[in-house]
């Protein structure tokens, strides 16, 4: 099935306090040599298994407009816990916001959040006037984010708004 696409276009950044929204004991910082065994380990709570080196190169690390400056880890206590990537479309004025993903012991701390400002800013102070993602119907705590972060859902015919409709459904009725 089809993932589901949202879409951010430039009005104005949602507010972004990126030092000051920190949990204590995390820092944000872009990828460098070294990071490639954490990096996969941190995405197996959204690909749910380890990518090997060439799957994680395809992915993230040599896929068209990623820059390391544009691959965002979360690291709590020196360990890394989270990423997400923003990298560059063909035209450059246009951005995706890519692989969001969090270990479970850094859950409730609003990482997926911080992780996607620093990607949104990293696009935005780039040239970017528009950021799209992709994302499942049952990914709702990372829907309800990106829609706090001013994302629209993209409706490109009556099946997508149906689904649309659920996930909506699903929100309101969503237990926290």
């Amino acid at each position: 099935m089809q993932q589901l696409a949202m879409r951010w276009t430039k009005k104005h950044l949602p507010v972004i306090a990126l030092s000051q929204s920190l949990p204590p004991g995390v820092v944000i910082r872009t990828y460098k040599e070294g990071d490639k065994e954490a990096l996969k380990d941190a995405l197996i709570p959204l690909t749910e298994v380890r990518y090997s080196d060439e799957k994680l190169d395809e992915v993230i690390l040599q896929r068209v407009g990623v820059r390391p400056e544009g691959i965002f880890l979360a690291e709590m206590n020196g360990e890394i816990v989270g990423t997400t990537t923003g990298y560059f479309n063909e035209d450059q004025t246009r951005g995706t916001l890519h692989m969001v993903s969090a270990l479970s012991k850094a859950g409730g701390k609003g990482l997926g959040k911080i992780l996607c400002q620093h990607a949104m800013d990293y696009l935005v102070n780039n040239g970017c006037n528009e950021i799209v993602l992709t994302t499942d119907d049952f990914r709702l705590a990372a829907i309800k984010t990106y829609l706090n972060l001013e994302f629209e859902p993209v409706i490109s015919d009556k099946d997508m708004q149906a689904r649309w409709d659920k996930v909506r459904e699903n929100l309101r009725n969503r237990v926290e």
